[in-house]
């Protein structure tokens, strides 16, 4: 696994979505604090293991949201 994140921050962006990319880069630097580069490297990691992964993370964080809303209408 630590070869696939080492391979993934040398790939160039054209390989993964662009789309995926922006979402990963907005989403590691407001989590984590990076700089953009940083965070371009840790969500090309993300990508290589899942190209769809901030899509399916986007949806996730929803249905956690929505859980918790339910939760406290009871």
């Amino acid at each position: 696994m630590a070869l696939n994140l080492i391979r993934g921050r040398a790939l160039p962006d054209a390989v993964f979505s662009p789309v995926q990319l922006r979402m990963g880069i907005r989403v590691e630097a407001e989590e984590h604090g990076l700089s953009k580069e940083d965070a371009k490297g840790v969500a090309k990691d993300h990508l290589l293991e899942d190209p769809k992964y901030y899509t399916h993370l986007k949806r996730m964080e929803k249905q956690v949201r929505a859980s918790v809303r339910a939760g406290r209408e009871r």
